[in-house]
Formats: structure tokens, C-alpha cells, sequence
């Protein structure tokens, strides 16, 4: 039998993930796409419906993460296929850095899930 998840790293992973659409630093050191990364946020790390990451994330911060999402949807056609090189500067890139600077704004770094 699996073990279920555990709320921390689904936390320290999200944090991660959403660190890297906020800082341009970050970014460049990528060895990927902006859309692989796009893909990361919707495969493997934004699942709201789950139990286990309602767990993880307190209301304030489910909001904050539900508000960076529309933001990365509204955007979706414009990062698809393209290169950092060619979003950098970019009214819909620029947009995404600052939702997603936004929500790293309304995540408790101190936050313990009420299972551990």
C-alpha cells in the first residue's frame, strides 16, 4: 500500500514551482520550456479538488493560488510553444511574474497543516 501524500512537500513543491513563474532569475537557470513549466503547474501540482491539498493550504492561500491560475489561463495562447527569450518583456508574461508574485505575497512560509 502507498503511502497518502504528505501536505509539506506538496507545499514545498507548489512554493517551488510557483518561485520559478514569479522570479526571472529562476527562469533563466531553466532547462525547459515555459510551457513545460506551465504543464508542471496544471500535471503535477495545482489540484484543488484533492483532499489531501485542501490539507495543505489554508483558505487564503487556495484563493491566492485559484487567482494565479486564471491569470496563467487568461495567458495560456500566448505562452504556448514559445521560448523565454521570446516572452521576456511581454505584457502576458510580465503579467503571469506579477500574479504569481502576488500569491507567494498570501503564502505562509510557517504554515502547518493541521495533520502534522
Amino acid at each position: 500500500m502507498l503511502n497518502p501524500p504528505d501536505p509539506i512537500v506538496i507545499r514545498e513543491t507548489l512554493i517551488g514551482v510557483l518561485s520559478t513563474f514569479a522570479k526571472i532569475e529562476w527562469q533563466l537557470t531553466l532547462e525547459y520550456s515555459p510551457g513545460e513549466l506551465y504543464c508542471q503547474w496544471f500535471d503535477d501540482v495545482y489540484h484543488p479538488d484533492t483532499d489531501i491539498w485542501r490539507i495543505a493550504f489554508s483558505e487564503t492561500e487556495r484563493h491566492a493560488l485559484a487567482s494565479f491560475t486564471a491569470t496563467l489561463l487568461c495567458h495560456t495562447c500566448n505562452i504556448d510553444r514559445r521560448g523565454l527569450n521570446e516572452l521576456l518583456g511581454t505584457k502576458s508574461w510580465n503579467d503571469i511574474i506579477v500574479s504569481a508574485n502576488e500569491a507567494l505575497n498570501d503564502i505562509d512560509l510557517t504554515y502547518d497543516s493541521p495533520l502534522t
